[in-house]
C-alpha cells in the first residue's frame, strides 16, 4: 500500500544557523533529509540550494544542480560503519580524489578536516581507522565529508551510541562547525536527534515533524511551548525545562528563559537570593 512520505512540507534554512528536526519514528524525518541532500527527488515541488532546483531538467540547468548539491555534506547515523580504506588518510582523501584534486589539493583537504574534527594529521594519517574508538571513528567519518567543503551539513542522530565523554566532545565539535573553526567560514548545520536537551541547547530553530507533516517550527523554547503539538508527536519537552518549570512555580528559581544546565544554575542562584 502506497502512502506519501511528506505532505505540503515548506521550510527555510538560513545560512549560518544550527536546525534541528525532530519527529517521533516514522515521521518522515529520513525522507526529508534525503530529500535536502538530494538522494531522493521530491514526486511533487522542488528543493532549492541557494536558488538552483536540486531537480533541474536540460543540461546546462543538471550542471548547476550537480554544483549545488556539492554544497550539501550527509552525515548519515553511525557513520563509522562506511569506514573502508586501509588508513585514515586515504579514508577522508577518498571524496577529494574523486573531485580530481591534485595530489596536493587533497592532502590538504584531508589535512584541514582532521583538524576540524580535533585529530592530529600526523598522529592519525597512518592508523587504521578500524582500530580507533567509537567516538575517533566517527570523527573520521565526519571528516571524510568535511573534506568535500560542504556549506551545509545535515547530520543524522550524529551522538547515537556514544559514551557521555564521547557524546559532549561531538557535540562541542559541532558547534564549532557551526560557528566557523580554523579559518574556515560557518557551516549551516541542520541536526536531526532524537535528543530534546541538545536541541534545546543548541538549535537556533527547530522542525516537528508527525505523520510526514510538518506541525511545528520556531526556537526550541517556543516549540517545546507547544505542549500539544509536542506530545501529538510523540515527543516531550527536555527534562530540564519541566524541572526549571517546576522550580520557577515553587519561586526557587528566576523566572528567565533557560537552555542549558549553566543558565538553570544562574537562575536558580538569583531565585533563592531573591526568596531570603
Amino acid at each position: 500500500m502506497e502512502r506519501c512520505a511528506l505532505t505540503d512540507i515548506d521550510m527555510t534554512i538560513e545560512k549560518g544557523k544550527l536546525y534541528a528536526v525532530a519527529g517521533h519514528t516514522g515521521s518522515g524525518k529520513s525522507t526529508l533529509i534525503q530529500q535536502m541532500s538530494g538522494i531522493l527527488s521530491p514526486t511533487a515541488g522542488e528543493v532549492l540550494v541557494d536558488g538552483v532546483p536540486l531537480t533541474a531538467k536540460g543540461k546546462e540547468a543538471r550542471k548547476q544542480a550537480v554544483l549545488a548539491r556539492r554544497k550539501i555534506g550527509m552525515v548519515f547515523q553511525y557513520p563509522e560503519q562506511q569506514l573502508f580504506e586501509e588508513t585514515v588518510a586515504a579514508d577522508v582523501a577518498f571524496g577529494p580524489k574523486n573531485q580530481e584534486l591534485s595530489p596536493e589539493e587533497v592532502e590538504q583537504r584531508v589535512r584541514d578536516s582532521l583538524a576540524l574534527v580535533d585529530l592530529d594529521y600526523e598522529e592519525y594519517k597512518d592508523k587504521s581507522p578500524f582500530q580507533l574508538s567509537g567516538g575517533q571513528k566517527r570523527r573520521v567519518a565526519i571528516a571524510g565529508v568535511l573534506a568535500l567543503e560542504p556549506e551545509y551539513l545535515i547530520l543524522d542522530e550524529p551522538t547515537a551510541g556514544l559514551d557521555p565523554r564521547g557524546r559532549e566532545a561531538l557535540l562541542q565539535m559541532i558547534i564549532s562547525l557551526q560557528k566557523g573553526k580554523g579559518g574556515r567560514p560557518p557551516i549551516t548545520i541542520i541536526l536531526v536527534s532524537h535528543a530534546m536537551d541538545d536541541i534545546l541547547r543548541l538549535a537556533d530553530e527547530m522542525f516537528v515533524l508527525q505523520e510526514g507533516q510538518l506541525t511545528a517550527s520556531g526556537t526550541p523554547l517556543e516549540v517545546f511551548a507547544r505542549r500539544e503539538i509536542i506530545a501529538a508527536a510523540g515527543l516531550q519537552p527536555p527534562p530540564l525545562l519541566l524541572l526549571m518549570e517546576r522550580l520557577q512555580q515553587a519561586g526557587l528559581a528566576e523566572q528567565v528563559p533557560v537552555r542549558n544546565v549553566k543558565e538553570a544554575v544562574k537562575a536558580v542562584k538569583r531565585g533563592l537570593k531573591g526568596a531570603k
